[in-house]
């Protein structure tokens, strides 16, 4: 039975050197500096080389140097194992530190796996709302997996369900333009349109629209040059848009049965001419449509307000550079659920909302 550390005698002097020497001393390490001259009571239970090993049984070199751990115990008192020296305790522990947990290769594939599994479930579905024609009854969607079909639901103001039908999109890949068409029964204006698609894998994917909006008839507010300030003389312009809002929206509210119209929002747009600078004509229509929105806020318009502006690039007559023509000088006040969609040669309207 080997001899607890507890009990050995050990030369602190030459010991130390004979172990650094011999290469068949246990945990013998040769040439190594800092050999300790005190050896202590030194346990290392099977529970803990249990716990290591359970980490690292994945990595080729964790699992040799677990093997040669092992190797550094001797038998102690009660049948305890023990390490052999301080030196086995000390090279144990930085075994372990080194290998803290699963190898590099196994900590490197599971984000890549989660991602993976994360990209095998996700089917997405976007519709282009600059694609959206109701008077041809059309809209286009991208859906990021291919799907047979895609089914569409079509209901009108009244609460009517004007089409329930599946449009059939076999063989199309993932990214492809899909033109989505339907056959209303009435004329009426449609209030809701619900998307639903399913891929091969079972995955699913619902998409609701509320495409409906109102433009609001108004005179145009005229500005003074290169100023966003409402003059008094145009104040009567506002107030009549604003009597036709209240009156309209009374009208709506009781049709909405269903409750369709939760996010109804008043949009004011503001456009510019030619004449001038591009940039500098987006900044003066956004700061337009600003103070049009602020005087309706003002009011007491019983509604989100939000405002944006398109500058040169969404021209109701189409003109030349520096041209100056009343039609473009203009703004749209705009009743509906989502962003109005307006053709624009821009950048993405940035819609901002007053408080």
């Amino acid at each position: 039975m080997a001899q607890p550390l507890a009990h050995a005698k050990v030369d602190s002097s030459n010991g130390a050197a004979a172990r650094r020497n011999d290469p068949s001393a246990p945990c013998a390490v040769p040439n190594a500096p800092g050999d300790p001259s005190v050896i202590a009571v030194l346990r290392w239970p099977r529970t803990i080389l249990g716990n290591l090993a359970r980490p690292i049984a994945a990595d080729p070199q964790s699992a040799a140097r677990l093997a040669a751990t092992r190797g550094m115990l001797a038998e102690g008192p009660f049948g305890i194992p023990q390490m052999k020296t301080l030196r086995c305790l000390l090279t144990a522990v930085a075994w372990l530190l080194a290998a803290g947990g699963p190898s590099s290769a196994a900590k490197n594939a599971a984000p890549q796996t989660r991602r993976a599994d994360n990209q095998q479930s996700a089917l997405r579905m976007t519709v282009d709302r600059s694609k959206y024609d109701e008077q041809q009854h059309r809209l286009e969607v991208k859906v990021s997996h291919p799907v047979p079909a895609i089914s569409i639901k079509v209901t009108g103001m009244s609460g009517e369900v004007l089409a329930d039908e599946r449009q059939d999109f076999s063989g199309r890949p993932a990214g492809a333009p899909l033109v989505i068409t339907w056959h209303p029964s009435t004329d009426e204006k449609v209030a809701r349109i619900e998307l639903h698609a399913a891929d091969t894998r079972g995955f699913v994917f619902d998409v609701i629209l509320t495409p409906w909006f109102l433009p609001i008839p108004h005179q145009e507010v005229n500005f003074r040059t290169d100023s966003a300030d409402i003059d008094e003389p145009e104040v009567p312009k506002l107030e009549d848009a604003y009597t036709w809002l209240v009156e309209h929206l009374a009208e709506i509210r009781a049709k909405d049965i269903n409750h369709e119209h939760r996010n109804l929002t008043l949009h004011i747009c503001g456009h510019t001419d030619t004449v001038g600078d591009a940039t500098h004509n987006f900044k003066l229509s956004e700061a337009r449509a600003r103070s049009i929105a602020a005087w309706f806020r003002k009011k007491g318009v019983a509604l989100p307000v939000a405002y944006a502006g398109f500058g040169e690039w969404s021209l109701l007559v189409s003109t030349a550079d520096q041209v100056d023509e009343l039609r473009n000088r203009r703004a749209d006040y705009i009743l509906s659920d989502d962003e109005p969609s307006i053709k624009t040669r821009g950048p993405r309207p940035v819609w901002k909302r007053l408080n």
